[in-house]
């Protein structure tokens, strides 16, 4: 299909890059490969320099030439409040400065101390009284401060290029809330489409006056989308089940992985052959199989990726390790547990504390946030990947984004989840295993058996050799295709 024959979509998302972390990776790769199945995607987010806990702005460079990026800009307080000390003298090149007297260059740091000294005890002082009414100013969520500019570079987009389309992704859900005023100015077609319930999410304020705006402003969502997608079944029977007329029609289009990420992994890790791409495909995608030579390491290492809260964190993991080595079930000096991503919120030390207090400093390794890229190698090095969802009961009806990653690895996976769909896939494939996250001695036991298992063979578990070609749906490009799939029918009605 020629370029100037592309229909164009609106993919409204805060998340996206620099902005890291697994959030982003929806909207990255639906921009990515839409323009393989006829659409040209014009990314609305928000502008660079916002604050966020995370940044990877080499995920950037995944997108290829010819994507439109347009930023609004968000009103930011708590993040603008960030001091940016700088020890250059003023009216000096950078050069120059690096060669200032030791006296001038020793004044300059009092005075920056100095400026920043007073800043800090003023945001230090705010912070915590504007953190404290968010909950109930702030709604659905901080992204709100964002809703004004987006709405009105959005429509300006929507106008200027010729949209044909949205599709917005949440969270957060001031997505779709942006997508929504869109919609009431353009009347094109809409997709809403929701990585996580809103109103039903596991995760609520508790605080009643909020829960009712926010199930009103999810209602008018649900009955002016078009389409509402999600990203597991259960999630959609959900909105059915609540909202049932209201929902013009539904869609489930999981997340997956994007098998392209996995070139540039150690090759002792992963080897490449050819895939058949879906029927319509515009051109093949590689594909990795599992390279089956036994691991000559000395240490079994473990390894998770990702964010850690109240109900999602490794505490019983770590007891469970202190446990098998007090007995001599494992050999401390033959296990490792890796963390990249966020182990404990600034001014918070609870996990660590617990590594502290098992005694696990020695194994335990925490990489902090990583690039994406660096991530995947990570997890590629090693021999168990963790995913440890919440303890929530509710928790098994989410898959976590990070499953599919974990897939495309071709390493086992250690499951601490409810039962639900993510342990549904993971029994399903046979490439792991998953134990109640809150039952100590179920855990003990299936870590023992595994570490048995790679003393005995270089794995984990013995994993089977056809797991890529029975997970074809979770590829990205193939979500692309669905969307895109999708996207046609609502224009052409």
């Amino acid at each position: 299909m020629q370029q100037g024959s592309k229909k164009k979509v609106l993919i409204i998302s805060y998340l996206f890059p620099p902005i890291g972390g697994g959030g982003v990776q929806r909207a990255l790769k639906m921009a990515k490969y839409l323009r393989d199945y006829g659409w040209e995607p014009h990314v609305l987010t928000v502008t660079e320099d916002v604050y966020f806990a995370s940044k990877d702005f080499s995920l950037l460079d995944e997108l290829p030439e010819g994507i439109y990026i347009h930023r609004a800009q968000q009103w930011d307080p708590l993040g603008k409040m960030q001091p940016v000390p700088s020890t250059k003298p003023a009216g000096t090149s950078t050069k120059q400065a690096a060669v200032v007297s030791g006296n001038q260059n020793q004044r300059n740091k009092n005075e920056v101390t100095q400026t920043t000294s007073w800043k800090r005890r003023i945001i230090n002082t705010i912070k915590p009284i504007l953190k404290g009414i968010k909950n109930r100013v702030l709604i659905p969520d901080d992204q709100i401060l964002w809703y004004k500019h987006a709405v009105e570079v959005g429509t300006s987009v929507v106008k200027e290029h010729n949209i044909q389309a949205i599709f917005s992704t949440s969270g957060p859900n001031t997505n779709h809330l942006v997508a929504l005023s869109i919609k009431n100015q353009t009347s094109i077609p809409w997709i809403a489409d929701f990585r996580d319930p809103w109103t039903d999410n596991m995760h609520r304020s508790g605080i009643w006056w909020r829960e009712k705006l926010e199930s009103i402003l999810e209602r008018k969502v649900v009955k002016n989308a078009d389409c509402i997608m999600t990203v597991t079944e259960s999630f959609l029977r959900g909105f059915e089940k609540k909202y049932r007329t209201l929902i013009q029609s539904g869609a489930v289009v999981h997340n997956g992985y994007d098998i392209s990420d996995y070139k540039q992994l150690p090759s002792d890790h992963l080897s490449s052959s050819e895939v058949t791409n879906p029927k319509n495909s515009v051109k093949d995608y590689p594909t990795k199989e599992i390279d089956r030579v036994e691991s000559k390491k000395e240490k079994m290492k473990l390894a998770y990726t990702g964010i850690f809260y109240n109900k999602r964190n490794p505490r019983l993991l770590l007891r469970t390790l202190q446990e098998l080595i007090h007995k001599g079930d494992i050999d401390a000096n033959h296990i490792e547990l890796h963390f990249a991503g966020i182990f404990d919120y600034p001014g918070q030390s609870a996990n660590w504390d617990a590594v502290v207090s098992a005694g696990l400093q020695n194994q335990v390794v925490l990489h902090g946030q990583l690039p994406h890229k660096k991530a995947l190698s990570l997890l590629a090095n090693s021999d168990l990947l963790l995913l440890i969802a919440d303890t929530d009961e509710n928790a098994g009806a989410y898959i976590p984004g990070k499953l599919f990653e974990y897939i495309a690895i071709g390493k086992p996976i250690f499951a601490l989840s409810h039962q639900g769909e993510s342990a549904d896939i993971i029994s399903s494939l046979g490439n792991g295993v998953v134990i109640n996250p809150t039952d100590l001695a179920a855990m003990k036991l299936s870590l023992v058996q595994m570490y048995q298992h790679w003393l005995k063979t270089g794995q984990a578990l013995t994993m089977p050799t056809d797991i890529f070609n029975r997970t074809k749906k979770y590829q990205r490009h193939e979500q692309a295709r669905m969307l895109a799939e999708k996207l046609d029918i609502l224009v052409e009605k």
